[in-house]
């Protein structure tokens, strides 16, 4: 004989529920307790990294010159090295018969400009007309067109940077400067011409005396 009550089956559907809320609400606590309390750990910097010691470590030194930063430092085996890595040979303009420009940099860190005839059995070295001959001066070609004309800029002794085109023969250098162009000695002022095509015209860019950067074009039958 089987006696079966009529409130089994409501009663455990509720039981099920209720231990199915005891599990969740055990998991939840024990999930809080996982881990140490977090504490912020206490950071100290050190006196290089601190911005009152760097303030005062400020020193009213002039900044040594960009093409020789690693005198500023007073560290010979630094000025020995680091002199060097800058030196070699920078070609930077192909033209379409095969010619290449461009400058070297020799051991005093003077550039000088260069033409590799296509054949490649000739290098002729050349420095426009006033540029300087201490370290970071010289001459900077940038481009050539097919007739074999140059154009690029040079930096003369007072550190004053103007632009030039040398003729395909090589025996004329015109110096010229962009209307605007800023001349302060040992800045970014200046002009420097970047491409010269096959009718000669010349494209670049100058910054002017408030170190601002603007675009130039020069006519063939410019002076």
């Amino acid at each position: 004989m089987r006696f079966v009550s009529s409130g089994s089956h409501a009663v455990l559907p509720l039981l099920t529920a209720l231990a199915a809320a005891c599990l969740f609400l055990q998991l939840c606590v024990s999930g809080c307790a996982v881990g140490p309390t977090y504490r912020r750990p206490v950071t100290t910097l050190q006196k290089f990294h601190n911005a009152v010691a760097v303030g005062a470590h400020q020193t009213k030194a002039p900044a040594p010159a960009l093409e020789t930063w690693w005198d500023g430092f007073n560290d010979p085996m630094l000025s020995g090295k680091a002199a060097g890595s800058g030196q070699g040979t920078f070609p930077e303009s192909i033209s379409e018969a095969g010619a290449i420009t461009g400058r070297y940099v020799d051991s005093n860190n003077v550039s000088h400009g260069f033409l590799r005839n296509p054949a490649g059995d000739q290098f002729i070295t050349f420095d426009a007309p006033g540029a300087g001959k201490t370290a970071g001066q010289g001459t900077f070609p940038d481009s050539i067109n097919r007739a074999g004309a140059i154009t690029g800029h040079y930096i003369d002794s007072s550190n004053v940077i103007h632009g030039f085109l040398r003729s395909p023969s090589g025996d004329r250098f015109v110096k010229f400067d962009a209307p605007g162009a800023g001349r302060t000695a040992g800045s970014e002022q200046g002009t420097f011409p970047k491409r010269v095509n096959e009718a000669g015209a010349i494209t670049g860019h100058y910054a002017d005396a408030n170190n601002i950067d603007h675009g130039f074009l020069r006519v063939p039958s410019a002076p």
